[in-house]
Order: C-alpha cells, then sequence, then structure tokens
C-alpha cells in the first residue's frame, strides 16, 4: 500500500460510506410490493340488533344499498317510510286541516274551531232537561247524570210531564235532539244539506251518533259491545227522512242521507247492531215548511212519503217489529216526523225513535 492511499484512508470518517448512502438512495422498484390495505371502520359487535356496517363487505353480500346523508349512511330500506312522513307533513302544509263551518286552521283530528264548538254545544246544558217525547228543552227534570260527568247523560225513556206535548198526539215514541236551533247551529244545519259540505254533515252525524250511544248505549260501560238498555229499547235499523229528488239536485246531493249514514257507521263502531237503509222516498213535490203555519204544516206533509217497496224487499228487509231510528236535521212541531212515523208503522214498525241535530 501506498503512502498516499496510507493517509487517505486515514482521513476519512469510518461512518463515511454510510453517509453517502443516505445521501444518494438508490430507486427501489415496487412492482412486487402489494398496496397497502385502507383502514375500514371497526366492526360492530354481534348482537341481536346488529347490522351490516354501511360500505363494509357484509353488507355488500347482503346486496343493501346506503344512501349518505350529512356524512352519514343510512339503510335504503328506510328511505320509503321517511318519504311517506315527508309527504303526510307535506300535505298537512299544503292542504291543512280546517273548521267545518269558518275554514279556520285546526289539529288534524278535529272538526271545528273551539270558538264555532262553544257555539255549537254552549245548548247542550239547556237540553239535559229536554222533554223525552218532544225534545222541547226545559220541559223535564234534567235526565240523569252519573259519577262520570256529563258524558253520560241517559238517554232512556224516562216519565215526562210536558205541557208543550202533553195533548199532542204522535206516531213516534221519542225524539232525541243535540242542540237548539239557533246561531251557529242553524247555519251548520241549513249548510249540511249541499253537497260542498259533506264534511260538515259527517261530523254532525258523529256527534249525533255520540249523543245517541252516551244513551242508549252507555258509553261509560265497561263492555262497549254489550247493550246497556233492553233490546226493544235499541234500535235495529236507522233511516232518514227523505227529500224530492229535484231538492237533492238542485242542492247537489248529501244532506241528511249523508247524516243518517255517518250516525249509522258510529253507532256500529259503538256496539250497536244496526245499518242504514234509505228505504223511504217522496211522492210527491213538498213545499218547505219553514214558510208555513202549524196546520199547514200538517197538511203540506199528508201522504207525501211512502216505502220504497222495491229496494227494500231487494234488500231482503222487513220493517215487521223493527225498532227504527229515524234521522233529521231539524225537528221543529214534529208534522214531518210524524207523518213519516206514521208510514214506518203501517209498514210494520213496532217502535220509531227520531233523532235530530237541532230542536227549533
Amino acid at each position: 500500500m501506498t503512502p498516499d492511499a496510507t493517509s487517505a484512508d486515514a482521513r476519512t470518517p469510518p461512518d463515511a460510506g454510510k453517509a453517502a448512502a443516505t445521501t444518494n438512495p438508490q430507486p427501489r422498484s415496487t412492482a412486487l410490493e402489494p398496496a397497502a390495505k385502507p383502514l375500514e371502520p371497526a366492526a360492530k359487535p354481534p348482537g341481536p340488533t346488529a347490522e351490516p356496517t354501511p360500505g363494509s363487505a357484509e353488507q355488500r353480500d347482503l346486496g343493501v344499498a346506503s344512501f349518505t346523508t350529512a356524512g352519514i349512511a343510512t339503510p335504503a330500506a328506510s328511505f320509503p317510510m321517511a318519504a311517506r312522513s315527508l309527504g303526510r307533513q307535506f300535505l298537512e302544509l299544503l292542504l291543512p286541516s280546517t273548521c267545518r263551518i269558518c275554514d279556520a286552521c285546526v289539529a288534524a283530528d278535529e272538526d271545528f274551531c273551539r270558538r264555532c264548538l262553544r257555539h255549537l254545544t254552549q245548548s247542550e246544558p239547556l237540553m239535559r232537561s229536554a222533554c223525552a217525547r218532544c225534545a222541547r228543552p226545559g220541559a223535564s227534570k234534567p235526565q240523569g247524570i252519573t259519577a262520570s260527568g256529563p258524558s253520560s247523560v241517559r238517554l232512556d225513556p224516562i216519565p215526562t210531564d210536558c205541557q208543550a206535548c202533553r195533548n199532542e198526539s204522535f206516531a213516534f215514541d221519542r225524539c232525541l235532539a243535540l242542540w237548539t236551533y239557533q246561531g251557529e247551529v242553524r247555519e251548520a244545519v241549513v249548510a249540511a244539506k249541499y253537497a260542498s259540505k259533506v264534511a260538515l254533515a259527517d261530523a254532525l252525524g258523529r256527534r249525533l251518533a255520540q249523543k245517541i250511544a252516551e244513551g242508549l248505549l252507555g258509553a261509560d260501560r265497561p263492555n262497549p259491545s254489550a247493550p246497556s238498555a233492553p233490546d226493544g229499547l235499541l234500535p235495529d235499523l236507522i233511516t232518514s227522512v227523505p227529500s224530492h229528488r229535484w231538492r237533492r239536485i238542485q242542492r247537489g246531493g248529501g244532506g241528511v242521507g249523508v247524516l243518517a249514514a255517518v250516525t249509522a257507521k258510529s253507532l256500529q263502531r259503538a256496539g250497536l247492531n244496526c245499518s242504514y237503509r234509505p228505504i223511504l222516498k217522496t211522492t210527491r213535490r213538498i213545499r218547505k215548511q219553514a214558510w208555513l203555519g202549524d196546520r199547514e204544516r200538517v197538511e203540506n206533509v199528508r201522504g207525501a212519503f211512502r216505502i220504497a217497496r222495491r229496494r227494500w224487499r231487494s234488500a231482503g228487509g222487513s220493517l215487521q217489529n223493527r225498532h227504527v231510528l229515524l234521522v233529521d236535521d231539524v225537528i221543529t212541531t214534529g208534522s214531518t216526523a210524524n207523518e213519516v212515523a206514521r208510514v214506518l208503522k203501517a209498514s210494520g214498525a213496532s217502535r220509531v225513535t227520531v233523532a235530530v241535530v237541532a230542536r227549533a
């Protein structure tokens, strides 16, 4: 070894080779090296409610798609339910529930606003003392109220000494009226005659049925399916006072027929075994009773109603020994209800109960 080489080695530090290798790295081939695996979310612990992790292999194997909202993956199976809920909210916003009288916005399960409901029901305390025969308010002692309060007012026949109907001869056995015919009640009864107010007739029918059920069926009893009154006092057929065909055309339909049909359906849900049948029809046009005096009213409806035999017989029905519930919107002197009840009893009905929305 030459002296120059020896001196060169002496001058070179021991770690010079490593430093050079670090300063000038050689390129390496990555063709044979596997790519780094992406990080996967931690698996959920097994359990009865464990679901596949969104985006995981398990979810792809199950064929479950997912969509992401605000960074949160949600199973697509919940989308139809969310869409229906959103649709209902949109419809409530677009077509909100309104009062059947004044069109003010109300809750979805309400028929009337607080103001209209207060005006409609303000005569209910007075009607608790109505005559059980002619429904004239204040004609008898208040009907019994149980411990459960006014909602349990009994409507079973009670002896009365009504000065208004003591000398009257009625073909019907009793009359039930929901309210007195004044103010908001008058407007509601008149409006419910027209097809454009079918929703109002529906609401009135359900309230009339509730009044009947609370009395004849006893809505406060533990078993609503078991009638609380004897069979003879429970109506098994519901019908309505008919209107002439041309008058129905002028009003566009609806009216008392809708009122009676809704009353029947509501009573069926309350446990009464009955059905609505429009078994009556008019024989001629009738002048409006509101324009006539007491005697003229009687003559106006005399012979104006009959049983629709073909329709009734085709349904396999018979009035023999039946208790008929006759529904109308308003009663004043009782001339119309009396004539219809006479026709029903002449055809075999054993008992006729009249139920109206309002007593004039």
